[in-house]
């Protein structure tokens, strides 16, 4: 079971390429491996494969990838593809087989077909709990037994698979034989551990295919996409619950009689999509265009009733704060109370003296002074060992990141009278010196901005700082995440995670570091694709840019200065500090600045003295507005869920380094759906 979790874990890797929620593609397509350069809507992913004979070969036998995945969404389907072993991992021959997976709901959730080397044909179900800590994988349906001892090696076998709305049929038999009946039947609409965020669990994904611990030859790949009804039921049902509120929203006025309508027109279509397993091309076009024509009469009512509540300006959270003067503030910076290479006096002398007026030193809860025993000179004056974090306990033992004296500084406060620096950095009216952490161990990297001070709590393995921290009415973001732009669910399906005010859209740190040349674009410290996902969920956060700074080195990756916020703010104090960053009056940026934000019921215009292009995102993460000026007016259209500004020009931020990304600007999202409840 180890190793079945193993190639589970890799396909979960295979299916975050795949672009979920593209736009759906019919028609049969062959897969040729007579050459190399195979139809570009398929994706060759992991493993090391090798083009035999017009097959396509697993190098080796312990590797747990899969080779291929189609892009873009699919309904029904059948594929077909022939196939033959070569060779079964030996340690763990019962781990064998040749994987097609299909009917992926996000990278973490996914069903698959496995021609077994122990002879078998069988279904199973693959799914991410990151809110339980596991992984769950397991068989469903009946298992085929195909042969009476193992699958032989050098047999061609041809496997075939249906999918028909939720009904999977499935069957193997060798090449030489005429096709048996279907071998395995199941229904995917049956009870499955699956999360599809309300989904039914036979709707649209992905498809890939591969092998685990196995050598496996396989060729002559054929699907054949088909227009189905199950495409148009996401959709559908996200539209008659909108329907719904707006009944609702519009009870009591002149507009009751639309309103009532619409729930009605909705409801009548989804029953005639419910009575529907199958359509073809023209019948399906024919339900989308009735389906648009539906939604677009929708939009118009939303439009009016958004626009009545307030419209844009009423859904802004910040609105009120664009008349304070901009303050520029880095929230994600280290010294050597953790592992950056400056003392914190001489790490925040650096931001005032470039012209920051807010900083918060997000030390890790370890190192440095944090891990018990006698210190070095440069923390304290004596040999003798100190009680850092307050608890009246001390550790005499010093343990390399142990974090056992781990505690968050207050720099409103003196030093100890043992340090031989001060400590009271934060001067009201003139600089402002945040209290904070970056919570790092169990977990991933979490900045809390403003918690208690004095001793952290423990198990600092746990997710309790988020509630610890909120309780002194402090800030949460996730930070350098753009390793999640793929997998939102790590987000969104835990329930502390949850919890978290924001993230880091940009860190400069991971977007500057290509050591390995593996980012030459910066994207790897960028998540506006997680940030998105997010939003459509209907979970607001804040997006932040921050440096990681952990010198101040101009021409390090991690040095000061590559990433900051600018904060409408009423006075330099802490409390108005927090209260704008937590109604969300800042922008992120990298080099781009914005000098006006209007925005009332209808519009919202945003200019800038040095961008160049200017676009308004909206759910789903597509393009509502975009021009290439340094100014753009946005007028409420009625569709939009969420909207948030993009700015950026062609000036690269770093043009001698090897991490090339240009100048870029991000406005905090503004939800319209908030005025809709």
């Amino acid at each position: 079971m180890r190793h079945l979790m193993f190639v589970a874990v890799a396909l979960v890797s295979l299916l975050a390429f795949a672009g979920v929620g593209a736009a759906a593609e019919f028609g049969q397509v062959a897969l040729d491996f007579r050459k190399a350069d195979e139809p570009g809507q398929w994706r060759g992913v992991g493993g090391q494969w090798l083009f035999e004979e017009g097959s396509l070969r697993q190098q080796k036998a312990d590797e747990y990838w899969c080779a291929y995945l189609r892009d873009g969404s699919l309904a029904d389907l059948a594929l077909s593809l022939r196939c033959k072993l070569a060779e079964v991992h030996q340690s763990y021959p019962a781990a064998g087989y040749v994987v097609i997976a299909f009917r992926a709901q996000s990278p973490r959730n996914y069903y698959s077909l496995h021609l077994k080397a122990t002879g078998e044909l069988a279904l199973a179900e693959y799914c991410s709990r990151p809110s339980e800590g596991r992984r769950v994988w397991q068989p469903f349906g009946k298992t085929h037994r195909l042969v009476p001892g193992k699958l032989p090696l050098d047999a061609w076998y041809r496997v075939d698979l249906e999918v028909i709305g939720p009904r999977v049929r499935a069957r193997a038999y060798p090449v030489d034989e005429a096709a048996p009946g279907w071998q395995i039947e199941a229904d995917l609409s049956q009870a499955l551990p699956i999360d599809h965020s309300g989904d039914k669990a036979h709707l649209i994904g992905q498809i890939g295919f591969g092998t685990s611990n196995c050598r496996a030859l396989i060729t002559d790949v054929r699907l054949d996409a088909r227009p189905s009804p199950v495409l148009l039921k996401a959709p559908l049902a996200r539209a008659t619950e909108l329907a719904q509120r707006l009944a609702n929203a519009v009870k009591g006025t002149p507009d009751e009689a639309q309103g009532t309508r619409m729930v009605q027109s909705f409801a009548a279509f989804a029953r005639e999509i419910d009575r529907l397993e199958s359509v073809n091309t023209a019948r399906y076009q024919e339900l989308a265009a009735r389906l648009n024509l539906l939604q677009e009469e929708q939009a118009g009512l939303r439009r009016k009733v958004l626009v009545a509540r307030g419209g844009i300006r009423g859904a802004s959270t910040y609105a009120e704060f664009l008349t304070f003067p901009q303050r520029k503030a880095n929230l994600h910076c280290h010294t050597r109370h953790s592992d950056g290479s400056l003392p914190c006096n001489e790490m925040a002398a650096w931001y005032e003296e470039n012209g920051y007026q807010i900083v918060a030193l997000s030390d890790h809860d370890a190192y440095g002074d944090q891990d018990g025993g006698v210190c070095s000179s440069f923390f304290q004056k004596d040999q003798a060992v100190h009680d850092w974090d307050g608890d009246g306990v001390t550790h005499p033992t010093r343990e390399y990141r142990s974090g056992v004296e781990a505690y968050v500084r207050d720099y409103d406060k003196p030093a100890p009278p043992w340090v031989p620096r001060d400590w009271k950095l934060n001067r009201p009216g003139e600089f402002v010196v945040l209290n904070s952490m970056e919570s790092s161990f169990g977990h991933h990297h979490t900045n809390v901005i403003e918690p208690p001070t004095g001793k952290i709590p423990r198990p600092r393995e746990g997710y309790g700082f988020i509630d610890w921290c909120h309780g002194n009415n402090g800030l949460v973001f996730v930070v350098h995440p753009g390793g999640w732009n793929k997998t939102p669910e790590r987000i969104l399906d835990h329930p502390e995670m949850r919890k978290i005010d924001g993230l880091e859209v940009m860190n400069g740190f991971t977007a500057r570091e290509n050591r390995k040349g593996e980012n030459p674009d910066g994207s790897k410290g960028i998540a506006e694709e997680l940030w998105d996902a997010c939003l459509d969920a209907g979970k607001l956060l804040w997006g932040f840019a921050n440096d990681d700074a952990h010198n101040t080195k101009p021409d390090h990756y991690a040095g000061a200065g590559s990433a900051w916020n600018m904060v409408w703010v009423r006075e330099l104090t802490k409390p108005a500090v927090m209260e704008s960053l937590r109604r969300g009056a800042f922008y992120a940026s990298c080099g781009i600045q914005i000098d006006r934000v209007e925005m009332d019921a209808e519009s919202i215009t945003v200019r800038s003295p040095n961008a160049t292009h200017i676009k308004v995102v909206g759910d789903g993460g597509r393009t509502l507005a975009q021009v290439d000026a340094n100014q753009i007016t946005y007028r409420l259209q009625g569709t939009e869920k969420w909207i948030r500004v993009l700015l950026w020009n062609d000036t690269v931020c770093y043009p001698d380094e090897p991490s090339r990304y240009p100048q870029r600007a991000w406005l905090q999202p503004i939800v319209l759906d908030s005025l809709i409840p």
